[in-house]
């Protein structure tokens, strides 16, 4: 018998934003230098962090993904107006505060070309960050998969079955085309 695992939705957003910062530190190599970085009101960044002498900002959406498109915009408006002070904060000499910083943005979904309009608009570097959150409120598991920029979610009529049903190793659970795109529709939302 095969175990199928149901995506968990959390909306402990610190406990989102841990379990996302250890996957940067152990699977990435980054290093954390502040969490929840300025205000809703401002601009916040959710992690601010440092990888190969780089400033990155990273956005985690837990709700709305509009509202943490936006969110990750003003943040980056506030972490310039104030890069010289950070600088002086955090930096040091391995970190490069003159250069624009890397927007990470993670999400468990990204609505239509998101990503490709993001980036073909935008002067400054961004990362996409697919996650996924499975187990139990007290003992979650991460899984995150990095994005090509131009790599958004495919409409789910344009969706491989077969590959999918091959790459997450179900191909004998008996899942129906209708069970699994039921399943992509509602992790999506």
């Amino acid at each position: 018998m095969t175990r199928i695992l149901k995506p968990l939705h959390m909306t402990d957003q610190e406990q989102v934003t841990r379990i996302c910062a250890h996957y940067f530190v152990a699977e990435r190599g980054f290093e954390i230098l502040e969490y929840h970085l300025g205000n809703l009101y401002t601009g916040s960044v959710d992690l601010l962090a440092a990888y190969e002498g780089r400033i990155y900002l990273i956005f985690i959406n837990t709700a709305n993904f509009s509202d943490t498109l936006v969110r990750s915009l003003t943040g980056y408006q506030r972490f310039m107006q104030n890069r010289e002070f950070l600088a002086r904060a955090y930096g040091g000499e391995h970190l490069d505060f003159t250069r624009h910083p890397v927007l990470a943005i993670l999400s468990p979904s990204f609505p239509g070309d998101t990503a490709l309009v993001v980036q073909e608009t935008l002067r400054i570097p961004v990362e996409w960050y697919r996650y996924l959150l499975f187990g139990s409120q007290s003992n979650p598991e991460l899984f995150v998969e990095a994005l090509d920029r131009e790599k958004a979610d495919p409409p789910l009529e344009e969706v491989d079955l077969g590959a999918l049903r091959t790459n997450l190793h179900i191909e004998h659970a008996g899942l129906s085309d209708e069970d699994i795109l039921d399943f992509l529709e509602k992790i999506r939302a």
